[in-house]
């Protein structure tokens, strides 16, 4: 069971635009994909680029998140055991490409 040449193709880009990257007509590797396939991998990017912007720091201070849609809104209850100003940081930096993609802003609130 693996994946066909185009799949891997779609995994790469992904990767590629996990961290501070986002997709531009101009790359050579997104410019080749198919319209659906630049869906998809904007989408998995952006949602990508958050989940990992919430362990940055790769120290597991965030140790439970609970999504929630509210008014427009993805809402992240982050249960927190440390301070998470950089994982803030980042998250923030994030969301304008998610908010791009998805039409929901999200937002990370601390808990506990």
């Amino acid at each position: 069971m693996g994946l066909s040449n185009k799949e891997l193709e779609i995994v790469a880009n992904i990767v590629l635009y996990h961290d501070a990257e986002v997709p531009r007509e101009h790359h050579l590797s997104y410019r080749n994909l198919a319209y659906h396939e630049k869906i998809i991998v904007s989408k998995l990017a952006a949602i990508l680029k958050l989940a990992n912007s919430l362990d940055i720091s790769h120290r597991r201070k965030i140790t439970q998140v609970e999504i929630l849609r509210k008014n427009g809104a993805l809402l992240f209850n982050a249960r927190v055991n440390q301070d998470i100003l950089l994982e803030e940081w980042v998250f923030a930096q994030r969301s304008d490409f998610f908010e791009e993609i998805t039409g929901l802003r999200p937002v990370l609130k601390k808990i506990g």
